[in-house]
This record gives structure tokens, C-alpha cells and sequence, in this order.
């Protein structure tokens, strides 16, 4: 019996199948997949939905702890990637913030405040409303930001965060970074 190109001889012996190729292709072509059954390599197929844009974090876990997580995401009937992110979420709530003028609110009421999904957008956001959460690096950026006038006109000693122009610190973003990182100077920056 032949099939695209295989000959499929039967074993009665043993009672399997065995298949050969027959045909005058050399061991490589014959051992290349076709393009529809080729596998793709570098992990699972991308999801689409919710899946496709959560963030993908490592972290290290004592035994111990790993196993409690996993019946604490059985009994909630969940993966444990899934229980921890739910775990996460709730944990906003116990967590307090006290913003620059002085009033404390939960990380979860601060959402709405610190979320976009502009990276300079949530950087000022961040910076304004809670610059003692800022890095040192971040604290570098936000001064270089400051001091800016092409980017944070001053008019007197006041400086509204109104005042900035978020349309011109976007363009100008990776310069500012260069510079806080030191990897270039002073001079890039829009006068």
C-alpha cells in the first residue's frame, strides 16, 4: 500500500505498522516538516482576551509556601498564576499611601490616579502625586523634568503641574532617560 510517498508495511508478526519512505529524496528533505505541520518554537501560542495582555513576572517561592498556594488556588478552583494575581489585588486594598498633601488613601483607591497606559503619562503621575515612592534613578528624572522649561514653563516661583506639557516631555522621553541614566549629557535637552 503506498501513501504520499510512504509504503506502509504491515507486521503480522508483531502486529504493527511500519513505514517507509520510497522515493528518491535525500534524508533531509524527507526529515523536513511541510510549513502546516511545522511546530512553533519559543513556548506557548500567544492567548488572546485577558491573557494575552497581563505581564509575565518570575519569582522564587520557598516549597512550603508553593504548596499552600497551590490548595489555597484548588479550593478557589484556579491556576496558581491566576490565585496569585487575585491574591495581589486584594492585597492593594491593606496597603497605605499618603500623598503629597498629606491625606492616606489605599494603593486600590489610587488606581484611577496613577494608571495610564502612556509610560510618561503614569510617570508624572506617580511623580506628582507620590514622589517618595520614586527610585533614585526616577528621582533623577523627575528633577532633570523640573527643571525643564521648554517641557515645564515657570511663571514665577510657582510651577502648577498644569503647567506641563505632556505632548512635548513625550517626544523629548528618551533623552531625558539617556540623560538620568548618564548615558548622555545635559546638552540633548530642549532648551
Amino acid at each position: 500500500m503506498r501513501t504520499k510517498g510512504y509504503r506502509i508495511c504491515k507486521n503480522m508478526e508483531k502486529g504493527m505498522l511500519v513505514f517507509r519512505f520510497s522515493g528518491s529524496e535525500s534524508f533531509a528533505e524527507r526529515n523536513r516538516m511541510s510549513p502546516r505541520r511545522r511546530r512553533r518554537t519559543g513556548g506557548r501560542r500567544p492567548r488572546k482576551g485577558r491573557l494575552a495582555r497581563s505581564e509575565v513576572a518570575t519569582l522564587r517561592l520557598d516549597p512550603k509556601l508553593r504548596y499552600f498556594l497551590e490548595l489555597a488556588a484548588r479550593k478557589q478552583r484556579r491556576t496558581i498564576s491566576s490565585y496569585l494575581e487575585w491574591a495581589a489585588e486584594q492585597s492593594l486594598d491593606r496597603i497605605r499611601l499618603t500623598d503629597s498633601s498629606g491625606s492616606s488613601s489605599s494603593l486600590a483607591d489610587e488606581v484611577e490616579h496613577l494608571w495610564n497606559v502612556d509610560k510618561v503619562e503614569r510617570f508624572v503621575r506617580l511623580a506628582s502625586r507620590h514622589p517618595d515612592l520614586l527610585n533614585h534613578h526616577e528621582q533623577m528624572l523627575w528633577k532633570l523634568i523640573q527643571q525643564n522649561q521648554y517641557v515645564w514653563p515657570r511663571y514665577g516661583d510657582e510651577q502648577p503641574l498644569a503647567n506641563l506639557n505632556i505632548g512635548r516631555l513625550g517626544m523629548h522621553w528618551d533623552k531625558f532617560v539617556a540623560v538620568a541614566d548618564d548615558k548622555a549629557g545635559k546638552s540633548i535637552l530642549p532648551d
